[in-house]
């Protein structure tokens, strides 16, 4: 996996990556094609993973749509190894091609720029 960093132009890779190979879902899935999510404008590191970890507005996204990295958010405080495996659930705030500012984990996006 590349590096992100702020200015870095990504697309959303969704298609059949809506839950992490440990089966941490990635966002919401109500009423989400195979090549959707809908992501969430907060996603709590603090808690991650659990059964609220997903907070505030949402913008459904489909899989090659492209977004804006703002900033790195960190990793969730339950992974915090160093393993380059675990880079998966890096969080990153991206400006979605919708004009609006979400959340979302590195295993969803794929540097393009």
């Amino acid at each position: 996996m590349s590096k992100l960093k702020t200015g870095d132009i990504v697309k959303f890779d969704i298609k059949d990556k809506q839950y992490a190979k440990d089966g941490f879902a990635m966002g919401g899935i109500f009423k989400c094609a195979n090549d959707e999510l809908e992501i969430f404008r907060r996603i709590d590191i603090e808690t991650f993973p659990s059964c609220n970890d997903f907070k505030g507005a949402t913008t459904k996204v489909k899989h090659g749509n492209i977004a804006l990295i703002l900033r790195k958010v960190g990793r969730p405080f339950k992974i915090q190894a160093n393993l380059k495996e675990w880079e998966t659930y890096d969080v990153y705030e991206v400006l979605t091609s919708q004009f609006t500012i979400c959340c979302a984990f590195k295993y969803n996006l794929k540097k393009i720029f």
